[in-house]
């Protein structure tokens, strides 16, 4: 995922509190910052999984 918004600034830190973001699914900090999830075998639905993901950054 890869989104750019010129209202907000996300940091890492600032989604701490709702989830957690291992390190090796972010591909840039800057000039965006890009994420690419990649859920275990275990998880179910992992599109859910990314919009849920997207909905706590907003």
């Amino acid at each position: 995922m890869v989104t750019n918004c010129d209202l907000k600034t996300i940091y890492i830190d600032d989604l701490v509190d709702w989830i957690k973001i291992p390190s090796d699914w972010i591909n840039a900090y800057s000039p965006v910052l890009a994420i690419n999830p990649r859920w275990g075998e275990d998880v179910e639905n992992p599109g859910e999984k990314n919009v849920e993901l997207v909905a706590k950054m907003n």
